[in-house]
């Protein structure tokens, strides 16, 4: 498990918290992290792959809330009607009783994160994963800067699909509805089909595209 920081990450702010794990990491004992509801939903996942992501994803949100000072029966992961995920806290011990946070999973490796004030979405992608050339131009085809199209396809796929997990749309919104205006050393900004702007820190980390969004007037 490895925390994620703006050491790690430039420019990412300090409200979000996240961490990346490995599948191979998670503890055998699910009982210990998982809701009963949850145990069931694990062992109704036919592939081991994604009950292993799933599980995984549920191991670093335990942690991550019990370094907050959460214990598991303090808190329950609920969903709205945009699928996008946050935390309901049983226990009123924070301003607030809904957390914002993000899961996402690639080739073995998952991230997690929450913050108590900060809107975001994340993504994680392996470096290797191939993008065939069809893949690529349906990415990057009406984009306006020639630096994107130059960029690696994954990074940009990265990019835009943390943009679309933050306004809640994930990919059903379409990945050619993101446009990227600007780039920085650090990432870049996005335009949303007429939504609010967002800021994406963009970070080769251990091998993997991490992005992480979020609206500027959250800085």
């Amino acid at each position: 498990m490895k925390r994620i920081t703006s050491r790690t990450i430039p420019k990412l702010p300090d409200s979000i918290i996240l961490y990346m794990g490995q599948t191979s990491e998670c503890p055998a004992e699910v009982e210990s992290f998982l809701t009963g509801t949850e145990i069931d939903k694990y062992r109704s996942i036919k592939s081991r792959h994604r009950a292993l992501e799933f599980i995984t994803g549920r191991w670093l949100l335990q942690s991550l809330m019990r370094e907050q000072g959460f214990e598991r029966g303090d808190w329950q992961i609920e969903y709205g009607n945009s699928g996008k995920p946050w935390i309901k806290v049983r226990q009123k011990k924070v301003d607030g009783s809904e957390i914002p946070i993000g899961i996402a999973h690639t080739y073995h490796a998952v991230l997690a994160g929450l913050s108590f004030d900060t809107s975001f979405g994340v993504d994680i992608e392996s470096k290797d994963r191939v993008a065939h050339a069809t893949l690529k131009r349906r990415i990057v085809r009406y984009e306006p800067l020639q630096k994107t199209h130059e960029e690696s396809a994954i990074r940009v796929w990265s990019i835009k699909e943390a943009a679309l997990k933050l306004c809640g749309d994930g990919l059903r919104l379409g990945m050619d509805k993101v446009e990227i205006t600007e780039w920085y050393s650090w990432g870049c900004r996005v335009a949303m089909n007429g939504r609010r702007e967002a800021v994406v820190a963009s970070c080769l980390v251990e091998g993997f595209w991490i992005a992480v969004a979020w609206y500027p007037d959250s800085e």
